[in-house]
């Protein structure tokens, strides 16, 4: 794959995500959805192409807990949720994280060769 750079905006890089490839940035919106009142987009936040969803979170429990917007169960895509994303969370912010464990991408499960985690069984 070629990458056209740009000299003006060293720091656009490529990323990856699923079957989605892109050059630039990548932007997280948190959205309020209180039952009964509206859904309003209360805070944005950029970061570089390649990082990963979940270093975002600090900054944007961050963020909402200046601006008064923390929520108690904050709802987040798979990217968001790693184990310790989910006790820093609780510990930090008292902020429970609500969503689905991200799916199993390891060469071992995508290869059939090797161990997985199935393999294995924990006493």
């Amino acid at each position: 794959m070629l990458m056209a750079g740009s000299p003006y905006d060293p720091e656009v890089h490529h990323a990856e995500k699923g079957t989605t490839a892109w050059i630039g940035y990548k932007v997280h919106l948190t959205e309020a959805c209180d039952e009964g009142g509206p859904h309003l987009i209360t805070h944005v936040e950029t970061t570089l192409a390649p990082v990963v969803d979940r270093d975002a979170l600090d900054s944007i429990h961050d963020r909402l807990k200046a601006k008064g917007l923390l929520a108690d169960t904050h709802l987040v895509d798979a990217g968001y949720v790693a184990v310790d994303q989910l006790v820093a969370s609780r510990q930090t912010y008292g902020v429970a994280l609500l969503g689905s464990a991200p799916e199993n991408y390891q060469w071992q499960t995508q290869s059939d060769e090797g161990f997985t985690l199935q393999d294995f069984l924990l006493d």
